[in-house]
């Protein structure tokens, strides 16, 4: 377990950690899942998980993100346009990324859903190794910062160092840092439908309840219990 002296965002948490795993196994394969979304068909979605992970086992490919098949033109969501003249180059049924397109407008929502556009997961699956190297192409100085703490021949002072690092450092975002600028060093698994939802906003949460059959009685009477919507009373 690693603990870190404070929040300063999902880059240093991320790097940290893999750099610990690359200590303990050079070739380990991971994965990143965001603890906040709800497969509907699970089988599916780990099915598509395994085969990234064997995808990555295979060779060390590219860091892989997974997405879902968009069921409309979602506005809250992040998408991912792949790049389908880069279809086979990876193998696996990987495909390259052109784009990320990061809440867009209704109009634009549309656009990228009738182009067969995905919704972005966020779950990531690679080789340890490609993380790192992705990492230290977008972000050269955090990434030898953090390399230098973790290779310090005390291990004692470990906690002690990193406090000063994190307290030096701004909060910096690894989907906004990393991601979007290296979308050619990514590959893309498209999942299909798997009923996925992000449930970080309580609209989405009550709304996948709904329709899972889950009753919702911590709903107040003021809400509607499909949408979590405010009710007005009808004149």
């Amino acid at each position: 377990m690693i603990v870190q002296p404070s929040n300063r965002g999902t880059l240093p948490a991320i790097l940290w950690s893999v750099l610990r795993i690359v200590q303990l196994d050079e070739r380990a394969s991971i994965a990143f899942f965001p603890s906040d979304h709800y497969y509907a068909k699970e089988e599916k979605f780990i099915e598509g998980v395994e085969n990234a992970f064997r995808c990555a086992e295979a060779s060390a490919k590219p860091v892989i993100l997974l997405g879902a098949k968009a069921a409309r033109p979602e506005t809250e969501y992040g998408w991912i346009e792949p790049d389908k003249s880069a279809v086979g180059r990876f193998g696996c049924g990987l495909t390259g990324l052109k784009r990320f397109w990061e809440k867009p407008s209704t109009k634009t929502a549309e656009m990228l859903l009738d182009s067969g556009c995905l919704w972005n997961t966020f779950v990531m699956i690679g080789r340890a190794t490609a993380f790192l190297r992705t990492i230290e192409r977008a972000v050269p100085e955090i990434y030898r910062t953090f390399e230098a703490v973790s290779q310090l021949r005390d291990p004692g002072i470990e906690a002690e160092v990193m406090q000063a690092v994190y307290n030096s450092m701004p909060v910096t975002d690894f989907s906004r840092q990393v991601l979007s600028v290296s979308t050619e060093q990514l590959t893309v698994a498209a999942l299909g439908d798997i009923g996925w939802s992000d449930l970080g906003d309580p609209r989405r949460l009550i709304t996948t309840l709904f329709q899972s059959g889950i009753e919702n009685p911590w709903v107040t009477s003021g809400c509607c219990n499909h949408c979590g919507a405010a009710l007005t009373a009808a004149s």
